[in-house]
């Protein structure tokens, strides 16, 4: 890619204003945004992800929205894969390129690279989910600390996708997770990235939160849910 391109980052907690804010910087600089949330990326999920109605977006072009349907897999891999691309053509436009999105996974992939892993296993998987049904989360999560105490202090115990994954990895590589995130360190770096964080008090952050919820229902958020 040559030079590194210059990107803005914006992230945060779901409803602290980071699409509103990316549209008011998008405006002042020429930008244009990629979606980073890993929910918005699915056709017919407006209302329930949040999704910015197009006469908020006020112009400014939006990239990475309604891209697969909710059967479809996608991961971060898939998303790094398409969002490169069309950070490179927004830079080569000569305008600034907004990620926005509060899907931490897919910020990290994207600034620091991929992280290869062996896919999933799925008799490996059917068991280890069969073991967290009959003993329950909590004892699966015990079982990472045994293995890999690193990588369970940064992983909630109730977190059953990340627990199991990291109990997977384990498994087929005989190699605890974080030896294998340490090795590789996130270190493949194609941007110069500002990275902007929002926050928020917790309280005024739940007010907006329970606000936007009741606003979901007003728009028609079951309706939507019935027809996914």
């Amino acid at each position: 890619m040559g030079k590194k391109r210059k990107i803005v980052v914006i992230t945060g907690p779901t409803a602290t204003g980071k699409s509103t804010l990316a549209v008011e910087l998008a405006l002042r600089m020429e930008g244009e945004i990629v979606n980073a949330d890993s929910m918005q990326v699915y056709r017919g999920m407006d209302i329930g992800t949040a999704k910015m109605p197009v006469e908020e977006r006020r112009g400014v072009p939006h990239y990475l929205l309604d891209i697969i349907d909710p059967d479809d897999a996608f991961n971060a891999a898939i998303y790094r894969s398409l969002a490169l691309p069309v950070i490179e053509e927004i830079s080569a436009r000569g305008h600034v390129p907004f990620v926005v999105g509060g899907t931490g996974l897919y910020i990290k992939t994207l600034l620091g690279g991929l992280l290869y892993c062996p896919g999933s296993d799925p008799v490996l998987r059917e068991r280890l989910n069969r073991q967290g049904d009959e003993q329950g989360i909590d004892f699966l999560y015990r079982r990472l600390r045994t293995l890999d105490p690193d990588a369970a202090q940064n992983i909630h115990p109730h977190d059953k996708v990340r627990i199991l994954r990291a109990l997977e990895i384990i498994e087929l590589t005989q190699t605890p997770f974080s030896v294998l995130a340490g090795k590789h360190r996130f270190r493949d770096r194609p941007f110069e990235a500002l990275r902007i964080c929002l926050q928020m008090n917790r309280q005024d952050l739940y007010d907006r939160i329970n606000r936007r919820s009741e606003r979901m229902f007003e728009k028609g958020l079951i309706p939507e849910t019935e027809t996914l």
